[in-house]
């Protein structure tokens, strides 16, 4: 399950495209807003081996913060891989520079999910 929250979302596209060449069929949210937190994609965090969300802000606090605080809750527990930008200084550069500098690239975010389930990169 992809959960794409902000403006990352032509990154998410090209984690989607990437993972389907790969024979996934991947469930897709896109997160319009943060509060109040989408309940459905809490409950679907249930039904599914692995949750990936990308985000394009900072990672402590944010939109996988709020996702795993929520499945907390609701005592839903299994594998999540978060991917935005950490709590560190990040120099200026343009958009594409720094999503590339962070790992923040469809193809390395796909390769990383790949990797996780145990499948190799096409």
């Amino acid at each position: 399950m992809l959960v794409s929250c902000g403006t990352i979302w032509d990154v998410t596209e090209g984690v989607i495209a990437h993972l389907q060449k790969a024979g996934l069929k991947p469930t897709v949210y896109d997160l319009r807003f943060l509060k109040p937190l989408d309940i459905e994609v809490v409950a679907a965090m249930g039904q599914h081996q692995l949750t990936v969300v990308l985000e394009e802000g900072i990672m402590a606090g944010g939109c996988g913060s709020a996702l795993l605080e929520a499945a907390s809750m609701a005592g839903i527990k299994h594998e999540t891989l978060l991917f935005g930008i950490p709590d560190t200084f990040v120099p200026h550069g343009s958009r594409s520079e720094l999503l590339a500098a962070l790992g923040l690239t469809s193809d390395i975010i796909a390769t990383r999910i790949l990797e996780k389930l145990g499948l190799r990169a096409g």
